[in-house]
């Protein structure tokens, strides 16, 4: 493979993908097929299996912020707390991290209550809207204290805070 002709692309983000799949299985040359029955029917599934690999080519300079918007937690009596949020992105490249919900009580004690790992906010769009599940069982009192949440980077190397945001719970 081989990328040519940068210097005629505008700055910013490049996204396509290389498929690989496999072949049907096919008799080899020569082989005479043999004769079917042709007063019955018949079905036959064949699996083909293939795999994508994404590729992302950035060119030039290349920005990107993030926020989290519309936060909103939500525990109704008899059921999973969740938080229900959008990420905005802005800028000319994609977004791909981590989520992590901290929950810290009024006396300060921080407790890992959910988290969402590869949530991407891929160009051009600029907004991705979920929900999150949070642990039910951690043993805290979500009608107090307040969540942290956090957007970072993979940790492949070393994790970059990408966004943050902060809600009081009454």
């Amino acid at each position: 493979m081989q990328l040519i002709n940068t210097a005629q692309l505008a700055p910013g983000e490049y996204r396509s993908h290389l498929y690989f799949r496999a072949e049907v299985e096919k008799p080899p040359l020569g082989e005479e097929e043999s004769v079917k029955d042709s007063t019955s029917i018949s079905v036959r599934l064949v699996a083909v299996f293939g795999i994508s690999i994404p590729v992302i080519i950035r060119v030039g300079e290349t920005t990107s912020k993030v926020k989290f918007s519309d936060v909103f937690f939500n525990m109704k009596k008899d059921s999973m707390p969740a938080l229900k949020m959008a990420l905005s992105r802005t800028g000319n490249i994609s977004v791909y991290g981590d989520i992590s919900v901290d929950h810290i009580s009024v006396q300060g004690k921080v407790t890992r209550i959910g988290v969402a790992k590869g949530m991407a906010v891929y160009a051009p769009n600029a907004l991705r809207h979920f929900n999150l599940l949070l642990d039910k069982n951690a043993g805290v009192d979500y009608h107090k204290g307040r969540l942290l949440i956090t957007y970072t980077t993979q940790p492949d190397a070393k994790s970059v805070k990408i966004a943050e945001s902060e809600l009081v719970l009454h």
